[in-house]
């Protein structure tokens, strides 16, 4: 098991939210995640990630646990807002950032973030170690 999965599963295992049903932890979670994609950003996302950020207490995670652990999404997110804010017009070879790409990539960005947040809160649960060993064994083969 790599280092960063052995961390979270111990994380999962100690959480007081273990022996919830993830039932009730997709309802709080995927309802965050349903909200983030269909309000609009301002200013559901701030109030969506406080909202996250302040369940991982009762969880008993640390919020730096978290962040660390969102590492990886947000990378993933950068690339493909800034992605998201280029245009390439290819009949002149042009590149340019318009001011709307900007305001749709910081969305992107914001809803993406707060969704994968939202996800990381779903790893306090019964079945975790299963996944993790499932990740496991796809990267191994």
């Amino acid at each position: 098991m790599s280092s960063s999965a052995a961390r979270i599963d111990t994380v999962a295992w100690r959480s007081p939210w273990r022996q919830k049903t993830v039932a009730e932890k997709a309802a709080l979670y995927g309802g965050v995640t349903t909200l983030a994609v269909v309000l609009p950003p301002w200013p559901t996302i701030p109030l969506l990630l406080a909202l996250c950020l302040a369940t991982t207490r009762p969880a008993g995670i640390r919020i730096g646990h978290v962040l660390r652990c969102a590492r990886g999404p947000a990378a993933f997110i950068l690339i493909a807002a800034a992605s998201t804010m280029l245009t390439v017009d290819l009949n002149n070879w042009h590149l340019s950032v318009s001011e709307e790409g900007i305001v749709q990539a910081a969305a992107l960005g914001a809803r993406a973030m707060t969704a994968s947040i939202a996800m990381l809160g779903l790893t306090p649960s019964k079945w975790t170690r299963v996944v993790d060993y499932t990740a496991d064994a796809s990267v191994a083969m």
